[in-house]
């Protein structure tokens, strides 16, 4: 009896090395997927700055190679201070692409993804979602922004789409509960928005003091965060001139 419990014990043990190898397998394997991305990416921003020699270029060459390889690219993100420097994909659900990388195989690192009800040219709060994953991939490094130096020393997102530049100061960063937190995309009136704005600067662990008006456009990053149950971050910026 002992021996057969011996036996139950050491496949239980090779079980979960397993189970612990092909995780982190899967870490390295999603990570160096999104790099070769990510080295593409620069290697189109290069040619662009060469040739028109001004940041403030079109960005025309790198949403149509990236949007040759998946319909639903949108743009380009990347967050002051992080790592955060991925592809941004919006599929016809927000279920999609938590669990299916860029080039749409499964995995656990999924996308970093826009709301699916979005209108990225119109609505006044872009909402895009990723992942929090343990080895600091995805949208792990927003959970910096709870740090109020952090947040006083890196402001800006940037969101590279079809032919346009936005940039974002962040303005707001606070952690909510996921079966509470209603993000709203569009709104029904001036006094609906200014309501919601004040709501996110009157939340926020920090404080910036933008001048935000029924005008200004703002962007919403989220992902899971780990003081509750459900937990999420939120960090929102202002879209700049």
């Amino acid at each position: 009896m002992k021996k057969i419990i011996n036996i139950i014990l050491i496949l239980i043990l090779f079980f979960c090395a397993y189970k612990v190898v092909a995780k982190i397998y899967r870490y390295i394997y999603d990570s160096n997927k999104y790099e070769k991305i990510r080295i593409e990416k620069m290697e189109i921003d290069e040619t662009e700055i060469n040739e028109i020699e001004t940041e403030e270029v079109k960005v025309d060459n790198l949403y149509q190679n990236f949007k040759n390889k998946n319909n639903d690219y949108v743009g380009w993100i990347t967050v002051e201070g992080t790592n955060i420097d991925y592809p941004v994909v919006q599929g016809n659900n927000n279920d999609f692409y938590l669990y299916n990388d860029f080039t749409k195989e499964k995995s656990s690192s999924g996308s970093i993804f826009m709301d699916y009800r979005n209108d990225i040219k119109d609505d006044s709060n872009i909402i895009i979602y990723g992942h929090n994953m343990k080895n600091k991939t995805m949208f792990n490094n927003l959970t910096k922004f709870k740090n109020q130096d952090f947040f006083e020393k890196n402001k800006i997102i940037t969101l590279k789409s079809n032919n346009e530049i936005k940039r974002y100061e962040i303005f707001s960063v606070y952690v909510t509960d996921a079966k509470e937190e209603y993000l709203e995309y569009n709104f029904a009136n001036k006094e609906s928005y200014l309501t919601y704005l004040n709501k996110l600067e009157v939340k926020s662990l920090h404080l910036n003091k933008l001048d935000i008006g029924e005008k200004d456009k703002i962007i919403t990053l989220t992902t899971c965060s780990f003081e509750f149950n459900d937990a999420r971050i939120m960090v929102n910026g202002k879209q700049l001139e």
